[in-house]
């Protein structure tokens, strides 16, 4: 699957806006305050979120380009949002699978404690008590590399301004009313704001001498596609009507593009998400508590009862990080064809 996209849809993780007055107010907030007031809003010192527009808005804001900066606020704060849901969902997550390995930890602490007290019995009571050791490292492991991720998500939560900063429940997204790219791309509020990058990109060369006229092809750089933007320009006037509707189709088809790998990649995850749901991770939940319940009596054999242990966690795992990677794709796609369009 493509991991590009045309440069007038730059993606996330775009460079933050460098600054020098720190400020503890979200990334919305900030702007929203340049927009009043734009010499009393300083300079915003945190990171913006995964936002696509991030380098537009940062030149909008150079330029003291109040129109451009109020039509990307929406875009950002729907932006924030989502990395706010996103975070609250890892939050969740991590707490869910910590808890997870620690229990699996403890059951098997517990075990290799009652082994100890029985003297060693031979070569395979020694692999026995040794294999579980060696097990229940691997659990704690994996709940310490959980729980490490909790600070850092919550320090992001605050930095975004978030409301609510609590966990959210691993559950699927509400599946969208429509899959139709075209009819999602209509209503998608980014067209307005690429034809007004357009203008001012337009407007940029209308300053040209004559002498450079008609312009055959303008090369535009973006430093996150392969390669540069062919700005076609079909005579002496950059802003013809006819100049601004071929600009309009072209970025038309590319949000198109874009709306379609969001959806491909949705059709692909939701089916894994729903082929592993809650009940059958309890069900696992349970199977492993049975397992350890019936090899503490020796009726089932290490490997089964470490392999039950084992598989409840590599599932939980599973789940939730295909769940997130669903969250994702339906969240980016949200903020392509604008939440009308997704959430009922």
């Amino acid at each position: 699957m493509r991991n590009f996209l045309p440069p007038s849809l730059v993606l996330l993780f775009a460079a933050p806006l460098s600054a020098q007055q720190p400020t503890a107010i979200s990334p919305s907030a900030y702007v929203e305050k340049w927009i009043a007031a734009p010499k009393d809003a300083g300079t915003y010192a945190g990171i913006f979120p995964r936002f696509r527009f991030t380098d537009h808005l940062a030149a909008a804001i150079a330029d003291q380009d109040k129109a451009l900066v109020t039509a990307l606020v929406p875009l950002l704060r729907e932006a924030n949002e989502a990395e706010i849901t996103l975070l609250r969902l890892e939050l969740g997550i991590a707490t869910e699978q910590a808890a997870a390995a620690a229990t699996l930890a403890t059951n098997l602490d517990n075990l290799l404690r009652l082994l100890s007290e029985r003297p060693v019995s031979g070569a395979p009571d020694r692999i026995e008590r040794e294999t579980l050791a060696g097990a229940a490292l691997r659990f704690h492991a994996a709940a310490a590399n959980a729980r490490s991720v909790l600070p850092a998500i919550s320090r992001r939560l605050e930095k975004l301004g978030a409301t609510d900063a609590s966990a959210l429940p691993a559950t699927p997204p509400p599946p969208h009313p429509t899959t139709d790219p075209a009819l999602l791309a209509e209503k998608s509020p980014i067209l307005s704001v690429l034809n007004m990058i357009a203008e001012r990109h337009l407007a940029s060369f209308s300053g040209l001498p004559l002498s450079t006229a008609p312009f055959e092809s303008l090369y535009v750089a973006e430093s996150d596609f392969p390669q540069p933007v062919i700005v076609r320009l079909g005579g002496r006037d950059p802003l013809s009507t006819k100049t601004q509707a071929a600009l309009a189709r072209d970025d038309r088809a590319a949000l198109e593009e874009a709306i379609t790998l969001r959806l491909d990649a949705i059709a692909a995850l939701r089916p894994v998400v729903e082929a592993l749901p809650e009940d059958r991770l309890r069900a696992m939940a349970d199977t492993a508590a049975l397992a350890e319940r019936q090899f503490r009596q020796g009726a089932i054999p290490i490997a089964l009862f470490l392999e039950s242990q084992q598989g409840w966690l590599e599932t939980l795992e599973t789940r939730n990080e295909t769940l997130l990677a669903l969250w994702r794709e339906v969240l980016e796609l949200q903020s392509l064809a604008g939440r009308h369009s997704i959430i009922h």
